[in-house]
C-alpha cells in the first residue's frame, strides 16, 4: 500500500472529505488530492499533525511512503529521524487541537508580521505628525497636512490588503516544533532590550510632544508658538511610531512562545 491509498483509507475511516482535511491541516483540496494519488507529498509538520488526526504513529505512517527512481521504480522512502526529532513540539502531549508550526513557518510569519506592522506604526506616526502641519497659517500648511494625512491612510490600506498565508495562526492553539521555540525563543531573549529601550523612547517622545512642548510655549511669541507645537506633533508622531512598533513585534512572539495564554486573553478581551 502506497502512502496516498494509506492516507485515503485513514481518511475515509475518519468519516471526512478532502476537503474537510485539508480544513484541519490547513492546506488546499488539491494538496491532499495530490497526496492521495501520489503526485506530492507533505511537509514533516502536516505529517505529525495527520498522526494526530488519525491516531497513528509516525512510524505507521511513513514506512510504507514510496517515491520514484528516475526509471520509474518504487522504492521505500527513507525517514530522516532527526528531522522528525526537530518537528515535534517540546510538549509531551499535544492535542488534536493544536496546529504544529515548523521552524520556515514561525520565521516567515514573524517576518511578515515585522513588516505589516512597521508599516501599520508608520501610516500612525504620520497621521499624528502630520497634523504638525495644521498649526501653520499659510495655505501650503494646509496642502501638507492633507499630503500627510492621505499618505498615512493609503499606507494603512496597503497593510489591510496585504497577503497573508499565516492567518489561521490567530485562531487555533499553536505548538512549535522544538527547532522553532528554541531558535523564536534566543530571538525573543535578544530582542527584550532593544524592545524596551524604544519602548521607552516612545513615551518619553510623546510625553515632551503632548505635555512639555505646550507649556515650554513663550508668552505672545506665535511664530515661536507654531513651531513648538509642530515639534511637539512630529515627536509625538514618532513616539507613537516606536511604541506601535514594539508592540506589534512583541504581541507576533507572544503568539508563538506563549499561544494559549495568548489565546485566553484574546477571549476574555472579547467577553
Amino acid at each position: 500500500m502506497t502512502f496516498g491509498e494509506k492516507l485515503q483509507r485513514l481518511r475515509k475511516e475518519a468519516g471526512l472529505s478532502q476537503e474537510e482535511l485539508a480544513g484541519r491541516l490547513h492546506v488546499s483540496r488539491q494538496a491532499v488530492s495530490k497526496w492521495e494519488r501520489n503526485e506530492s507529498y507533505p511537509e514533516t509538520e502536516k505529517l505529525i499533525r495527520m498522526g494526530q488526526l488519525f491516531d497513528v504513529t509516525l512510524d505507521e505512517l511513513l514506512q510504507e511512503k514510496r517515491e520514484m527512481t528516475d526509471d520509474g521504480d518504487s522504492i521505500a522512502a527513507e525517514t530522516d529521524k532527526t528531522e522528525i526529532a526537530d518537528a515535534v513540539p517540546n510538549t509531551e502531549v499535544v492535542r488534536k487541537d493544536q496546529m504544529i508550526v515548523d521552524l520556515a513557518s514561525a520565521e516567515s510569519f514573524l517576518n511578515l508580521q515585522k513588516k505589516k506592522t512597521e508599516r501599520t506604526a508608520a501610516a500612525a506616526g504620520l497621521l499624528i505628525g502630520s497634523l504638525a502641519f495644521s498649526f501653520l497659517d499659510a495655505d501650503a500648511g494646509i496642502v501638507l497636512f492633507l499630503i500627510c494625512f492621505i499618505a498615512g491612510m493609503v499606507v494603512l490600506f496597503s497593510v489591510r490588503i496585504m497577503d497573508d498565508p499565516f492567518w489561521h495562526f490567530w485562531k487555533p492553539p499553536l505548538a512549535l516544533a522544538r527547532d522553532a521555540e528554541e531558535k523564536v525563543r534566543k530571538e525573543d531573549e535578544r530582542g527584550k532590550g532593544r524592545h524596551t529601550f524604544w519602548n521607552l523612547a516612545g513615551i518619553v517622545f510623546i510625553a515632551v510632544g503632548l505635555l512639555i512642548c505646550p507649556v515650554i510655549i513663550p508668552a505672545e511669541q506665535e511664530t515661536l508658538d507654531t513651531m513648538i507645537m509642530g515639534m511637539g506633533m512630529i515627536l509625538a508622531g514618532a513616539g507613537v511610531f516606536c511604541c506601535a512598533c514594539m508592540a506589534g513585534w512583541r504581541r507576533a512572539y507572544r503568539l508563538l512562545l506563549f499561544n494559549e495564554n495568548f489565546q485566553n486573553q484574546k477571549g476574555k478581551r472579547r467577553k
